[in-house]
């Protein structure tokens, strides 16, 4: 009987903005009813995102999503968490030299560069950048004489921001590729945010990650973003899904783009199409 119901459990892998969240950054009604039903039949939600834990858990638990069945893929999968047991699963930071290295590099191309700690926004220099970007998590930041000084332990993720110009961020992403292989990945999450984690981590890894977790058959996972960091779950997931909205990119994965966009209930289309 619990070989049977892992093979019927399914999952779901959802990113945040531009997919689960609309422009309000809330969820519609009714894709919030077909999660608490999909939930209801045993199966199991995980919000995949790049944000912070922090920001990720607050919204977690303003919708509600405390109880069995529901994690978090938060860092683009650098940190897994259970939202009912409150406890991470997985987590894969990045070495302090590396975190160094990149900071410096950042400042001399003049680019905004940023990591965490476990409960602020840690940047060496104060910017409109940073200003934008912890009002969008609802995150308090600080800016500090020296980010080593700063971190407690190694950090998850560090962030790479340009608002007037994305060609830098580009340039940046290809100027550190040979530097980055093997030990970090990096991928933008928005045009204005270019994201370095643990070469381990990515959307892709953690839904492989949970499935295995679980013994639940990849075949079983659905995968539904808007954005180029949502690819590897697209590609790892046995259905990925993009949204209406989604970009040109995102969409060359799909094996399915919805109807409608994430103003519309779009996570609804997909659960009723591909989960219940």
């Amino acid at each position: 009987m619990n070989g049977e119901w892992k093979m019927n459990t399914k999952i779901l892998f959802s990113d945040l903005d531009g997919t689960l969240l609309n422009a309000k950054k809330e969820i519609t009604p009714a894709s919030k009813a077909a999660i608490e039903e999909m939930i209801s039949k045993g199966h199991k939600f995980m919000m995949a995102t790049g944000r912070p834990i922090q920001s990720a858990l607050k919204l977690a638990e303003s919708f509600g999503f405390i109880q069995p069945g529901f994690y978090i893929s938060s860092y683009n999968g650098a940190l897994i968490y259970d939202c009912y047991e409150k406890k991470t699963i997985q987590k894969l930071a990045i070495p302090y030299e590396h975190v160094r290295f990149l900071f410096d590099k950042a400042h001399s191309f003049q680019l905004h560069c940023h990591t965490y700690s476990r409960t602020h926004v840690l940047s060496e220099k104060d910017t409109e950048e940073l200003e934008l970007y912890k009002n969008h998590i609802q995150m308090p930041a600080l800016v500090v004489p020296d980010i080593m000084d700063a971190l407690e332990e190694e950090p998850i993720k560090i962030i790479v921001m340009n608002l007037k110009d994305q060609r830098k961020l580009v340039d940046f992403q290809k100027y550190m590729a040979d530097w980055a292989d093997k030990k970090m990945n990096s991928v933008f999450s928005q045009p204005i945010l270019l994201e370095y984690g643990s070469y381990l981590a990515s959307k892709g890894n953690s839904l492989k990650f949970m499935c295995q977790y679980f013994q639940i058959p990849i075949e079983n996972s659905v995968a539904v973003g808007d954005e180029q960091n949502d690819i590897s779950m697209l590609q790892a997931a046995g259905v990925g899904v993009v949204m209406k909205n989604g970009t040109d990119i995102a969409k060359e994965y799909a094996d399915y783009i919805t109807k409608k966009d994430n103003n519309e209930d779009g996570i609804q289309e997909v659960i009723e199409k591909f989960i219940l």
